[in-house]
């Protein structure tokens, strides 16, 4: 290998494209790039978008095919790479990944995460702690997953950047990427239309399904527009200027197919309700639109393509309704004034404020890629169970996870991309212009949605702009002396072996993408079995259950499959961030569920409580000990203790798994440390619903009991899940009055004790509970007035509980605000004909039975219900087999 030498590139001549050689082996080698862009813009956005590790493991499979053609190409003699400062800042971007799961000395974490030990003072290696931690990385597993896409991103776009000769090698990876555009927005549009639920009508997602919105193949609609709008300016490319023989007339078929094209992506796009994907597309069509280089015949074609975009605005809005556009925006605009959307669960200010503070705790090399899950629970409120995986803030997002560095080799990236764009639109020709507009469209698009969303963690969007930014930044260094390179000429026999090198790892990260995707099928398997058991779980509060213990034998089958499920899952994905955590909670539950099967009274409280009073001399006595107290049962507490030793392993905060390390410290003969075990989940976890009980429990062990009391109330608002363990605690031992003193619940939790005490008191016993949440309802109906539906919701429920105490003149009232308040509730109308009628208001109740058969005159119900009105007030018996209408008339 030659020494590298530094020279700028000629701004006055532009290479020209090699002639096309009729040998295999070029075309051999041209075959493998285009199966790369093919791979990389086509295949991975329809797997999941690249969040599925199937689409990961399509993306390495591109890398890979880049590299075979580079290799090639470098091994017939063309062995030059042109080394720039995009490939800079991606050699940049993995070095700061690796440094993140490399073993440092602790010395060295603590100069560059001083936040670290304080946050674990249990893993930093002294007399009290259970593990010594020597990563940067909070989540190395995610973080290792996360270099596999950050090596297959870096080795395509650079792959790509040499490949790029001209202009007409820029046009071809273009008209791919216009033709992924119509793919990704047909598919999305009829799955939408014509689909049962499932991603391509096959599979099933555990965690959404494929309808509600217009989303296609991304498991987010904002991921679904998001990836439309950074390639939108390909086809608004296409629309104006037509393909790279065009000729400009109005019946070029090139043209004609861009303008279908971008009105079929628009109508998508706009389908989606994604707001920050319709913003960013509105951004990259603006700044295409001013960039791209226009005759006067093609300003009137633009002139035709904005009010072609706007009536397919019109039209996509008025099939969802303008109100659903419109209030999203405006639900969007009240969150920004007020710091969140008020009772959706979701604070986007919250979260941002909780990323800033996280950049502060670690401000050079962050927590970890893909850490965002596991280190936003640190400085944010409770989130009910909602897992926030990404800061909804692209560049606050990269700073949580790779610091201030790497957000500044973000920064520089972005810049280096926009430089080339600008470089293209001031000094090129009108065929450069044209790819200098595509590539600041998609940029335009790309931050502009990063502003309120962090599209870049999903690997066909940030796939996509790279391809952009490469594309421009290849032609521009070309062009454009600002952009100087260095030239490394390899000989073939150094191409070769550095082409097999980097194949050879891009294999090996495939290997793990591959058992990545045979583990995933099995997780969401078992978050499928964790909500049915859930779901079942709810009985164990009826009265009587405890005297049927047989009643659980299903629900233990159920577990006994979810927890083959996690252990296959864990086998084949050894560092699964959740997995480990999952399968010790499980064993837990089903040494619960088969103690009471076995009809032992012995639980695992008991044996606690006697193991630290037992005066065991070694650690093998107490599990001695256990085996011979629990029986087969045990085993399920052993397993347990390794499972969630080995989840710190790979997540010290899984606050979770703490818990678990506490309730059986006993077995390892170390009771006392149950204390410190809790105390680090509440460091790690402060608002963790789980984490909050066992804290309870350990305080009202240790006599604590207004410590335990605070603890419970804030476990029982904090998850939905937690809430129904705390009320099947409660239930056999308090009254409603006395659960509600002492959890002092909202809304969501006096609705979850009036419907638990129901089976158990009677109406009067029930009264002061749903006098409570009557007036909370209420309150809550007030606070809701700009939202009609769910203020009309509320004041439902309001006048239902107004019956159950009673009070069906006030019940009437309401439900009449509630017809006010949403005029097209059916519910409404409904509810104040039967209020109605109770007070012998007849009225009222002839006008609003009337307005529901006008709608649904196939209720049968609501017709005996006019005939009897009709009885009671005229004395006029309904002529039978008369038609609804005939009746209403009658």
């Amino acid at each position: 290998m030659k020494a590298a030498t530094l020279r700028p590139a000629r701004p006055h001549r532009v290479r020209p494209a090699e002639p096309p050689r009729s040998d295999a082996m070029d075309r051999f080698e041209a075959g493998c790039f285009d199966l790369a862009i093919v791979l990389a813009i086509v295949a991975m956005p329809l797997a999941m978008g690249g969040r599925h590790p199937l689409g990961q493991v399509l993306l390495t499979a591109a890398a890979i095919a880049a590299t075979v053609s580079w290799t090639v190409r470098a091994c017939r003699g063309d062995g030059v790479w042109r080394l720039n400062a995009l490939d800079a800042m991606a050699i940049a971007g993995m070095a700061i990944v690796a440094v993140q799961v490399i073993p440092l000395p602790r010395t060295w974490i603590v100069a560059i995460s001083p936040r670290l030990f304080s946050l674990l003072p249990l893993l930093d290696g002294g007399a009290r702690s259970v593990g010594a931690w020597d990563q940067l990385s909070l989540a190395p597993g995610e973080t290792i997953a996360c270099l596999g896409i950050l090596l297959a991103q870096g080795v395509f776009a650079a792959v790509l950047v040499q490949r790029v000769r001209s202009v007409a090698d820029v046009e071809r990876i273009f008209r791919v990427v216009t033709w992924a555009m119509g793919i990704i927005a047909a598919v999305g549009i009829m799955q939408y239309l014509a689909g049962n639920g499932r991603y391509l009508w096959i599979y099933e997602f555990a965690h959404n399904d494929a309808g509600g919105a217009v989303k296609g193949t991304f498991t987010n609609r904002n991921h679904f527009a998001g990836f439309l709008a950074i390639g939108c300016g390909t086809v608004l490319l296409r629309a104006i200027a037509g393909g790279s023989g065009s000729r400009g007339g109005w019946n070029d078929r090139e043209r004609l197919g861009g303008w279908l094209l971008l009105a079929l992506v628009g109508f998508a796009t706009v389908s989606s309700l994604s707001r920050g994907g319709c913003l960013a597309a509105a951004a990259a069509i603006v700044v295409g639109l001013g960039c791209l280089p226009r005759s006067s015949e093609r300003r009137v074609s633009s002139v035709f393509g904005g009010i072609a975009a706007a009536a397919i605005v019109a039209v996509a809005a008025g099939i969802h309704g303008w109100d659903r556009l419109v209030g999203r925006f405006e639900v969007l605009g009240r969150a920004l004034a007020v710091g969140g959307e008020a009772g959706g669960g979701f604070e986007r200010l919250a979260v941002w404020q909780a990323a800033c503070r996280s950049i502060g705790d670690f401000p050079w090399l962050g927590t970890g890629a893909g850490s965002h899950a596991d280190v936003a629970p640190l400085a944010m409120p409770s989130t009910a169970g909602i897992v926030f995986t990404h800061a909804e803030n692209g560049f606050l997002n990269v700073g949580v996870e790779t610091g201030l560095i790497g957000l500044a080799v973000v920064l520089i990236a972005i810049a280096i991309s926009m430089a080339a764009a600008w470089a293209l639109l001031a000094r090129g020709d009108e065929p450069e212009r044209r790819v200098g507009a595509v590539v600041a469209a998609g940029l335009a698009a790309g931050v502009t949605h990063s502003l309120a969303d962090f599209t870049w963690y999903v690997p066909a969007c940030s796939t996509l702009l790279v391809t952009l930014g490469g594309c421009g930044v290849a032609l521009a260094s070309r062009r454009i002396a600002r952009l100087p390179t260095i030239d490394l000429r390899l000989g073939r026999h150094a191409a070769a072996v550095a082409g097999a090198g980097v194949a050879l790892l891009l294999c090996g990260t495939a290997a793990r993408q591959i058992a990545a995707a045979r583990a995933e099928p099995l997780w969401e398997e078992s978050v499928k079995l964790a909500r049915q058991i859930e779901s079942a779980a709810a009985g164990l509060a009826a009265p009587g259950y405890a005297a049927r213990p047989d009643a659980a034998a299903p629900l233990l089958e159920k577990l006994d499959v979810r927890i083959a499920s996690l252990e296959r899952c864990a086998s084949l994905r050894p560092d699964h961030p959740r997995a480990r955590a999952a399968l010790a909670l499980a064993r837990l539950e089903r040494f619960g569920l088969s103690r009471l099967l076995s009809g032992r009274s012995l639980g695992l409280v008991d044996l606690k409580l006697a193991a630290g009073k037992g005066g065991f001399a070694s650690p093998d006595e107490v599990v001695a000990w256990v085996r011979r107290a629990a029986g087969p049962a045990a085993a399920d507490l052993e397993r347990a203790l390794d499972d969630a030793a080995a989840a710190i392993r790979i997540s010290p905060l899984s606050g979770e798994s703490w818990c678990v390390l506490a309730q059986l410290a006993f077995l390892v003969g170390r009771p006392e440390a149950s204390r410190d075990l809790v105390a680090q989940a509440m460091v790690v976890r402060p608002s963790d619903a789980l984490v909050l009980f066992e804290a309870a429990s350990q305080s009202a062990l240790d006599g604590d009991m207004v410590r335990a009391n605070e603890l419970w109330r804030a476990s029982f608002a904090a998850d939905p899940r937690q809430r129904a363990r705390i009320i099947r605690l409660l239930l056999p031992r308090l009254t409603s009055a006395e659960a509600c003193d002492l959890l002092e619940p909202d809304l969501a939790g006096l609705r979850a004790i009036d419907a638990a005490w129901a089976v158990r008191e009677t109406p009067k016993a029930l009264k002061e509970v749903r006098e409570r949440r009557l007036a909370r309802v209420l309150s809550t109906a007030d606070e809701w007035r700009a939202e009609p539906a769910t203020s009309c919701r509320l004041l439902l429920e309001a006048g239902v509980l107004e019956q159950r105490l009673g009070r069906t003149p006030e019940a009437l009232a309401t439900f009449q605000s509630a017809v006010r308040t949403d005029p097209s509730s059916f519910d409404a109308h409904r509810l104040s004909a039967d209020a109605a009628i109770a007070v012998e208001d007849w009225v009222v109740a002839r006008r609003e039975l009337e307005w529901c058969l006008l709608r649904r005159p196939d209720r049968k119900d609501l017709l005996e219900k006019l005939g009897k009105l009709r009885e009671r007030r005229e004395g006029v018996v309904q002529v039978s087999g008369a038609t609804p209408a005939e009746t209403i008339r009658h």
